[in-house]
């Protein structure tokens, strides 16, 4: 039986500076050179995650490798959202991780490096404090402490607009998919716009997303 992690040769036969490749569970990884992989951590329809070790600060971290990515629609739209909301909320309490149901998925996020997360007033320093709060309730990682939907309404923000004479509970479950037609290329450029926005340097060594 191969072991679970061993070296391996790029998909495309192309080795890159800088880049190591390893087999994890039968999935080619391409990481950096300053990680070196420690083991499997789980593999299920939407990837193959395993910890591995940064050699410059010592510290554990988790990598996901998502196949595919963009065959997907809704797979790639929830890496996406992976990516924006982890690096804004910051590492979660055990107590916020019990919802999630999936034991995969809770080792993956609590395998994650600590974050401080990012303060909205500093993404958005021109708000209103009011809109910031009813932001910072509406992104709450543990959907059972989230802000409702009729909470929201009532927020000191919407005071103004909130007409509560035309606010009555839906009668059907209402389904709005807007980001259905959302193309592989605009997808790809949002991908690539978080992935700049935690490592700026990859600007400057592969340029624009294609």
């Amino acid at each position: 039986m191969a072991p679970p992690i061993q070296g391996a040769l790029p998909p495309d036969g192309i080795r890159r500076r800088g880049k190591n490749y390893y087999s994890v569970c039968n999935h080619v990884f391409e990481m950096d050179a300053k990680y070196k992989p420690l083991k499997p951590l789980g593999a299920g329809a939407y990837g193959v995650v395993c910890s591995a070790l940064d050699k410059k600060t010592n510290k554990k971290v988790a990598v996901k490798k998502i196949s595919k990515l963009f065959e997907d629609h809704t797979t790639a739209v929830r890496t996406l959202r992976e990516m924006a909301i982890l690096s804004v909320l910051g590492t979660q309490k055990e107590a916020d991780l019990e919802f999630i149901q999936s034991a995969m998925a809770r080792k993956y996020v609590k395998s994650l490096p600590h974050c401080r997360g990012i303060p909205l007033s500093s993404l958005f320093p021109l708000a209103d404090p009011l809109e910031l709060d009813l932001l910072e309730k509406m992104l709450v990682f543990d959907p059972r402490k989230r802000i409702t939907a009729s909470e929201a309404l009532k927020h000191p923000y919407l005071e103004d607009i909130y007409d509560p004479t035309v606010d009555c509970p839906a009668q059907f479950q209402v389904k709005i998919d807007v980001e259905e037609g959302v193309k592989e290329k605009v997808m790809r450029k949002l991908m690539w716009d978080e992935v700049v926005y935690s490592h700026p340097e990859l600007a400057l060594n592969h340029g624009p997303c294609r």
